[in-house]
């Protein structure tokens, strides 16, 4: 599903999209507008060769969604944008070929035709309540060129990184968050990404962030209340 340039005011809620090559690939947003490109609510994005989900510039608010299995990113986030995700699984363990890229991508910039390098603003890349987790050791990668803002922070969410590529010390970027424990999915290569009942996610989520939104992060992807003693991600274990 492409949403071109400028293209805004798009809605999509309670659906599944799986097995194609870009499962949602959404392009640089409207300046003058408020509303973002796209509002996703209880989404669940799967098995793609390519990304779950890429957006270049683009403005995407996403609660209660899911960024499964895909060849290279369940998410890419390029060329700067403004995004902002609640109660969110980026769950990657692709194997039907080798991942080199990370589940997540954070980018500002661009190489063009030319071979001169452009620099667009990342207004806000903001994960509350997320995970981020797959079967590589770095699964968030922060790709960044002076000259332009680079805004983003993961408040209260798991994560799996590589410390030596991912600087979590920072905490105006990482705040509060769980550093590679195995949020034990119930069978990730399948697409599943529920918890166990042995999850370190379980009753890890900020109460403050869901109740940004509660009319629809007070339930799960599946409708399951979650009003007390929330869990990290999309589902909450029942």
């Amino acid at each position: 599903i492409w949403y071109f340039a400028e293209s805004r005011d798009n809605e999509i809620k309670h659906a599944l999209i799986k097995n194609g090559s870009v499962g949602l690939w959404v392009d640089s947003f409207n300046v003058a507008s408020p509303n973002p490109t796209l509002l996703m609510e209880n989404v669940v994005v799967e098995n793609m060769a390519a990304a779950s989900l890429f957006a270049q510039n683009a403005k995407i608010t996403s609660d209660n969604c899911v960024f499964g299995n895909a060849g290279q990113y369940s998410a890419a986030l390029t060329l700067g944008g403004n995004y902002q995700f609640r109660h969110c699984t980026f769950g990657n363990s692709w194997s039907v070929s080798n991942r080199e890229t990370p589940a997540v991508l954070l980018n500002n910039w661009y190489e063009d035709i030319y071979g001169a390098i452009q620099v667009r603003d990342l207004e806000n890349a903001y994960f509350g309540n997320c995970i981020v987790y797959g079967n590589r050791t770095n699964e968030v990668s922060i790709d960044k060129k002076s000259g332009g803002q680079f805004n983003y922070q993961f408040e209260r969410c798991l994560l799996r990184v590589d410390q030596s590529e991912t600087n979590t010390s920072n905490t105006s970027h990482f705040t509060d968050v769980i550093l590679n424990e195995d949020p034990k999915f119930i069978d990730p290569t399948a697409n599943d990404f529920e918890l166990d009942e042995q999850s370190p996610a379980i009753n890890a989520a900020s109460i403050s962030i869901m109740n940004q939104n509660l009319g629809v992060l007070g339930t799960d992807i599946l409708g399951n209340n979650r009003t007390s003693d929330p869990d990290l991600g999309a589902y909450e274990k029942q």
